[in-house]
């Protein structure tokens, strides 16, 4: 061996060994556990629990029609079908189908 191969050789050596021992210490791992504890107080798991999702009827109608004016057809063919979904009783319901009706003839896929 050259002395280039030798000290190429030696460099992962060390490498491999300060891997090994890093990871292999149980004093380093459990302080990294505290660090990253999600239920430190700064990520209390019951806050996550207690959120609610909320979809507005108008807002979720509006962004539909960005999507719509935008000339996002296919993007706001979705939206409006989730409109559809999530208040079938609205009155905007039937504008909401014939919106998907000009997105699909807008986006030229009928």
């Amino acid at each position: 061996m050259n002395s280039k191969s030798c000290s190429l050789l030696a460099g992962w050596v060390a490498l491999i060994t300060s891997l090994f021992l890093f990871f292999s210490s149980p004093v380093k791992s459990e302080s990294i556990q505290k660090e990253i504890n999600p239920t430190s107080p700064i990520n209390p798991p019951h806050l996550y629990a207690a959120q609610e999702i909320v979809i507005d009827p108008e807002r979720q109608f509006q962004f539909a029609e960005h999507y719509f004016q935008n000339g996002e057809y296919y993007r706001a063919i979705g939206e409006y079908e989730r409109f559809i979904y999530f208040f079938p009783l609205s009155d905007k319901v039937e504008l909401a189908r014939y919106k998907i009706g000009l997105s699909f003839l807008n986006g030229e896929q009928y």
